[in-house]
């Protein structure tokens, strides 16, 4: 998962806590963590300098109740087919691997604010380096054709985009069933990448000599 991929979680679970209609609040600033906060938060972090991304909204809030369980994996408070369970979970491991750490602020009926923190790092202006000359890796070229499943739209699409910019060939289904269809009628992909619930019920087994077969993992 990318920072962009996680910001396109946060505002998809921002937008589906509205009842019509609602309003969601992009905000960042730079913020000083120190050893006090650390303890008293329970966070295994860094003392230091972050940067905070939060995502808020006026939706319907959070209980106290449930607020702890939002990053559990497959837990939603959302309609069948509204939300895979994931989204979140993900968002959180991202923050975690980078060295960072989330809360959340809610009050029900008022809304709800995620607020991820990363690690800052000061960009060194000393040396200056001539015009045009290109200092950045070479961007890695994939190869490849692979079978996107993801049953959010807008993630969907930022990570098709990612895929693609990336040099790799890329078929995209919204759930298991669409997935499946597209799978018997052209099997040949080199890979299978979802990220929903509802279609953690299909894999994929390799049946030797290079053949894969499209079977139940429930």
């Amino acid at each position: 998962m990318s920072l962009q991929n996680a910001l396109v979680n946060l505002l998809v679970n921002a937008r589906d806590t509205f009842d019509g209609s609602g309003q969601v609040t992009i905000e960042t600033s730079n913020i000083r963590i120190d050893d006090e906060y650390i303890s008293e938060a329970n966070e295994d972090i860094m003392p230091g300098s972050y940067a905070m991304l939060a995502v808020s909204d006026n939706g319907n809030g959070i209980s106290s109740d449930i607020i702890d369980q939002n990053f559990d994996p497959f837990y939603t408070t959302k309609s069948t087919g509204k939300g895979s369970g994931l989204g979140l979970s993900m968002v959180h491991g991202f923050v975690k691997k980078s060295g960072g750490a989330i809360r959340v602020y809610s009050e029900v009926g008022s809304g709800t604010s995620f607020n991820p923190y990363f690690p800052a790092t000061r960009k060194d202006t000393t040396e200056q380096k001539p015009v045009g000359v290109v200092t950045d890796p070479e961007r890695p070229t994939g190869k490849g054709r692979i079978l996107l499943v993801e049953d959010q739209p807008e993630a969907l699409a930022v990570i098709e985009k990612t895929l693609k910019a990336a040099g790799y060939k890329v078929v995209t289904a919204e759930n298991g069933d669409a997935a499946y269809q597209i799978f018997e009628t052209e099997p040949h992909f080199d890979l299978v990448a979802t990220g929903c619930a509802v279609c953690l019920f299909v894999g994929l087994r390799q049946r030797g000599h290079g053949a894969w077969q499209w079977v139940a993992t429930q």
